[in-house]
């Protein structure tokens, strides 16, 4: 109870207990050190009558947040052990996801102050905070996290929810991002063997662009054990967002989704993934299956954007674009303000017709949406991108301007947000404000090959062809297999002479 497992151990030899008793306390000492799943798995095989394995096979199950399966332990413990705090904590948080959201805060309020050190009473009401869903309890739930943080022992599970407030707070804080990734990695580095904040941060890294640190991560979490489909889907969906920058589709994904597909992956899930494959890939005779799929799932489920956006850019893959427009329109209709990405994908449709000054409002329209949502940073960046460089065709300097400062400001520790400044800049003729954002950009992200190459563009127009040399070089080593590496090596050859 007092958390020194390796104390309780030494004790443990000494005692002369009985086997069931013996075997109860072992498990509660991997409890203790955070081997969760180890210590389940122990309790499995032990009498499931006992009232401590009813206790800790509780708690155990709320840490790992199976809380539809903590529910009947936790209700049973504390029919044994009326009044013991832990146990109020735990079916409070339980409460939280399956019962009255409300009066669990007003329990978990109670019992944070009044037993202030209580196992993870701090987590459980910044947990109650956010679950309200309102801005307004986004601080008190920053509160409550950090005390927990400084109180309660292995506190990753606080970490990760205060990743969760950075998360949302990232619309209006430019610190969101990095704050957010910042208690996400402690999570991690406090409970390396929790398999869930491992898939957090990488589905994180994901949203952000760092494609290569989240790889690293889910490769690891596929064959780790207890695992369900979620890595194999993640490594799919990265894979797909890297054909995105590469236009191929890399040759891992059919095998993660196999993967996904026998580990009991969702239907709906499956196909969204092979959708946007299909797109990516250009696998027209898939395309041509998948249409009448996704039409179906659009008369189905009329306000799923995603799938609305799948199926128009579907039809646009098949050079339907009427009936894709048609398709955008009905489901921005549909809703009182609009999503953003369904004006992204109206803005793609009308540069396609040559429509770019109308291209260009709704591309920043959707920028408008998506920074004040929480979708992924790639899709601010697309709308972002797409919105800028309508607004240069058109000869909208002013707005092209207004639009990549708001960018940078909104994003400004993001490596491509000053890529796009700067190519915006470069457009405009401002090179000299050019030349400063991509050097900030290259500052906040070393390793991103067309900053380098941006970088050396911007050098060479400031006739600093020596200084440019190793910028494409830099950029080629980096994004040597990217479908731009060609042009990026004439200019090096070029710059050479």
């Amino acid at each position: 109870e007092a958390g020194d497992s390796e104390r309780a151990r030494s004790w443990l030899a000494e005692a002369d207990l009985d086997p069931t008793t013996a075997a109860i306390f072992a498990a509660w000492a991997r409890f203790v050190d955070g081997e969760t799943m180890g210590a389940l798995a122990e309790l499995a095989a032990l009498p499931q009558r006992h009232p401590r394995v009813a206790y800790l096979q509780g708690l155990a199950l709320v840490e790992q947040r199976r809380l539809d399966e903590a529910g009947p332990w936790i209700e049973r413990a504390r029919r044994f052990y009326p009044g013991w705090v832990e146990l109020e904590v735990a079916s409070a948080r339980v409460a939280i996801e399956t019962g009255d959201r409300v009066a669990a805060l007003r329990r978990l309020q109670g019992l944070a102050e009044e037993e202030s050190f209580a196992p993870r009473a701090w987590t459980g009401l910044g947990e109650a905070y956010l679950a309200q869903g309102d801005a307004a309890s986004l601080p008190k739930a920053h509160k409550a996290l950090k005390r927990a943080v400084e109180r309660e022992p292995r506190a990753a599970e606080a970490m990760l929810r205060l990743a969760e407030v950075w998360q949302r707070w990232r619309r209006t804080d430019p610190e969101g991002e990095r704050r957010a990734l910042e208690w996400l990695e402690k999570a991690v580095e406090t409970a390396p063997e929790v398999a869930r904040y491992r898939l957090a941060l990488a589905r994180y890294l994901v949203d952000i662009g760092e494609f290569r640190r989240a790889e690293g991560l889910l490769r690891e979490l596929v064959d780790a054990p207890g695992v369900d489909a979620q890595p194999a889907l993640v490594l799919a969906h990265l894979a797909l967002e890297q054909a995105r920058v590469r236009e191929v589709l890399p040759d891992d994904f059919d095998g993660w989704l196999a993967a996904a597909r026998e580990l009991g992956a969702d239907d709906d899930a499956l196909l969204r993934l092979e959708a946007r494959a299909a797109l990516v890939g250009r696998r027209w005779n898939e395309l041509t299956r998948l249409r009448k799929e996704l039409g179906r799932k659009v008369e189905a489920l009329p306000d799923d954007v995603e799938i609305r956006v799948l199926y128009a850019r579907t039809l646009m893959a098949q050079r339907d674009d009427e009936e894709a427009l048609k398709v955008v329109r009905r489901g921005i209709y549909s809703e009182e303000d609009g999503d953003g990405r369904l004006f992204l994908a109206l803005a793609e449709l009308e540069a396609r017709d040559a429509k770019r000054k109308q291209g260009a409002l709704h591309a920043r329209a959707a920028w408008n949406r998506l920074k004040e949502s929480e979708r992924p940073t790639v899709e601010l960046l697309a709308a972002a991108d797409l919105g800028a460089s309508l607004f240069v065709r058109t000869e909208n300097d002013a707005a092209a301007r207004a639009l990549v400062r708001d960018l940078t400001r909104h994003l400004p520790l993001h490596g491509d947000a000053w890529r796009i400044r700067a190519r915006t800049e470069l457009a405009l003729g401002d090179g000299s404000d050019a030349k400063r954002s991509i050097e900030k950009a290259a500052a906040l992200a070393p390793h991103n090959p067309r900053i380098h190459a941006m970088r050396g563009q911007i050098l060479l127009r400031f006739g600093a062809s020596k200084r440019a040399v190793p910028a494409f070089e830099k950029a080629i080593e980096l994004g040597g297999d990217l479908p731009d590496a060609d042009r990026w090596r004439k200019l090096l050859r070029k710059t050479k002479r």
